[in-house]
């Protein structure tokens, strides 16, 4: 009698001799995880021969060879995660560009040895991605652009470009463009220009946001406060902004860490700022040009754990009661 398998979930540990060949002969499986094992070697060519595949999950493992360029030509696939792992050699992301159904695609390299092309040819996907994860590659070298598809997509959730030296205008369009993003990050690029965001605009559901190791200049825009208020967790540090630090951010009331260290921000921590962040546990101020009192006894400071103020310029008056000792 025949048996089809539509899922097939691997809990394999330390089997690193496991054979992904030994798969291909399923031809009806729809999902496919290997995730978080110890698998070694290379992905199969065979593996494209799974024509219903629409979940392939193989992060997080040691394998490593050239991605099959088949394999990105599965109309099926949903969900492709090949992240946290070492694979080399160039892929070029046009290959999905038929591939309608695709919304999560997954590529973070664990040794930068991945050679991503995403403008090779002209190409428009049919697909609309709600994750992106594509961190630690070398990315349309040597231009180091970054993916100009991205412009045709409005319903991203998840973004991670990070690591990658990728170099440009900050690209805030991604928040402009995709009103319901969630997580962004951009760190340790080579991304200049001011970090705009238009007055109008809103995000209700960013809760991430992450920009360190740039060299974004200007100010932060007066109104992020009330732009993003939702965000948990915000991180500009090691760019080049100027100017003083939003009052509005007291706005962002499920603040837990804020990095705004080795910029060049001036003037005094507004008071609705410390008033606001109530939730704040990791409060990062060092290497900037930031003067003024803190700790004032009227300040609500009372949930920071993790305090980086190595600078100069402060005058401190330090109260026992906010650091609970």
């Amino acid at each position: 009698m025949k048996k089809d398998f539509f899922a097939l979930i691997f809990v394999v540990n330390d089997h690193a001799n496991f054979h992904l060949s030994g798969l291909c002969k399923l031809r009806s499986l729809q999902e496919l995880d290997i995730s978080r094992n110890s698998l070694k070697g290379s992905i199969p060519p065979c593996i494209s021969n799974l024509t219903s595949l629409r979940l392939l999950e193989l992060s997080e493992n040691n394998l490593g060879g050239t991605i099959p360029s088949d394999l990105l030509r599965l109309k099926s696939l949903e969900y492709l995660s090949l992240s946290l792992n070492h694979f080399e050699g160039s892929i070029s992301l046009s290959s999905f560009a038929n591939n309608s159904n695709l919304e999560v695609l997954e590529l973070d390299s664990l040794n930068n040895e991945l050679h991503v092309d995403t403008e090779n040819t002209p190409w428009k996907p049919l697909f609309q991605l709600k994750v992106l994860r594509l961190s630690n590659c070398k990315i349309n070298e040597p231009t180091r652009s970054i993916p100009s598809f991205l412009l045709t997509q409005r319903e991203l959730r998840v973004v991670n470009l990070s690591y990658n030296a990728m170099v440009g205008e900050v690209p805030t369009w991604l928040l402009n463009n995709n009103t319901r993003l969630e997580f962004l990050s951009l760190a340790e690029n080579s991304f200049t220009g001011q970090f705009v965001l238009p007055a109008d605009f809103k995000n209700l559901d960013l809760f991430w946001l992450d920009m360190w190791k740039n060299d974004i200049q200007g100010p932060l825009p007066a109104s992020i406060g009330h732009i993003l208020p939702n965000l948990q967790y915000l991180n500009m540090s090691r760019n080049s902004f100027h100017g003083s630090i939003p009052p509005s951010i007291g706005n962002m009331s499920k603040l837990y860490s804020l990095d705004l260290s080795s910029n060049n921000f001036t003037g005094e921590l507004p008071e609705h700022f410390v008033m606001g962040c109530k939730e704040l546990t990791t409060l990062k101020l060092s290497h900037n040009n930031l003067q003024g009192q803190l700790f004032l006894r009227k300040w609500n400071l009372t949930s920071v754990r993790f305090l980086y103020l190595d600078t100069r310029s402060f005058f401190i008056d330090f109260l026992v009661r906010y650091l609970h000792v």
